[in-house]
């Protein structure tokens, strides 16, 4: 009898320590700290390529682009998200508040032997206006050629609150404004045009 009672508690013990283990547990996301002006408390490289390790053709290309243009990519001080942009973030994915982003398509694109692109918010820091900002895509584009080529999409514009969100195959520009309008855009290639360009949703 005192054997049996041993080996009930012993098992209940184990069911119990067994539950305990298997119960999931919260993860942790990082947040997006705002002030009053809706500052950023996320940081990111200034070189949007540092996370690329197999694709030293877009790190050469992203070099040669910060040599040649008096662009740089946006930093953290150069963001100052409206209210709902940051919301978006925040239920979202709070890096989303990152100027740029490496993606494999887009409606149109073909890269040359499968060649991701850089998609990225870039600032003019001679100035200090509010359309500083510009929009630039490196890309190997398998009709034109092999090479990272320099594609500018926008330039002369408030950027200062857009997101770049992926979502399969395509890359949307999501236009939050200082005004409180909003608008998405879809990042397209055009064939004819050898041009990438925004086209409203």
């Amino acid at each position: 009898m005192r054997l049996l009672i041993v080996y009930l508690v012993s098992a209940v013990t184990l069911v119990s320590v067994s539950c305990k283990a298997q119960r999931p547990t919260a993860a942790k996301v990082p947040t997006v700290a705002a002030s009053a002006t809706s500052a950023l408390a996320v940081s990111w490289s200034e070189d949007p390529t540092d996370s690329v390790i197999d694709n030293q053709a877009l790190r050469l290309a992203w070099k040669r682009f910060e040599k040649s243009q008096k662009y740089r990519l946006a930093r953290p001080s150069d963001r100052n998200l409206t209210q709902a942009a940051l919301a978006r973030t925040n239920s979202n994915n709070p890096h989303q508040a990152a100027p740029s982003l490496i993606w494999w398509g887009t409606r149109g694109y073909r890269g040359f032997v499968g060649k991701d692109f850089l998609v990225a918010i870039v600032v003019d820091p001679s100035r200090s206006d509010s359309n500083r900002f510009g929009l630039v895509v490196l890309a190997a584009v398998a009709s034109v050629g092999k090479d990272y080529e320099t594609y500018w999409v926008s330039r002369e514009e408030d950027m200062e609150s857009y997101l770049i969100s992926p979502a399969s195959g395509s890359v949307f520009i999501e236009c939050f404004r200082r005004d409180g309008s909003q608008e998405t855009k879809l990042l397209t290639w055009e064939r004819t045009a050898r041009q990438f360009r925004l086209m409203p949703l």
